[in-house]
């Protein structure tokens, strides 16, 4: 999805969370974990690797659960670093594990881990990500 960019275009912000669905795990509670970090409107997503449960989310507003866990934990700089150093383009993509999604915490992984329970993905695409990793948390000057 790629987006024209301008100083004075409004901000467009969309925000995706996904993560496999195992056989063993209940689908209520893989939502309710991913609810815990980007309140969105969810649905399965069949696919050849597997059952996908998938949420969507819309504007910058959408991205505040998120924000407010990163200031709860004092994540920031970690959280600022990552998400500036996984742009492509107009995306950038975090990876977490399932595990401290279901207790309501963020716990990074690299794009190589792969924890017993599986990875959530956490995608932000946007036509000015800085302003928007800058309303996440922003740096604070000396």
């Amino acid at each position: 999805m790629s987006l024209p960019y301008s100083s004075d275009a409004p901000l467009e912000v969309y925000a995706t969370i996904e993560a496999p669905l195992f056989p063993t795990e209940d689908p209520d509670k893989l939502i309710q974990a991913m609810n815990n970090i980007l309140p969105a409107k969810f649905f399965k997503d069949a696919r050849t690797s597997g059952t996908f449960i998938v949420g969507m989310a819309e504007g910058i507003e959408s991205l505040t659960t998120f924000k407010e866990l990163v200031k709860k934990f004092q994540i920031g700089p970690m959280i600022r670093n990552r998400l500036l150093h996984s742009i492509l383009d107009n995306m950038t993509t975090l990876y977490m594990n399932k595990q401290a999604a279901f207790v309501g915490k963020i716990a990074l992984l690299d794009v190589n881990e792969e924890p017993p329970l599986g990875v959530i993905s956490f995608s932000i695409v946007s036509n000015d990500l800085e302003r928007v990793i800058d309303w996440i948390y922003r740096r604070e000057s000396k």
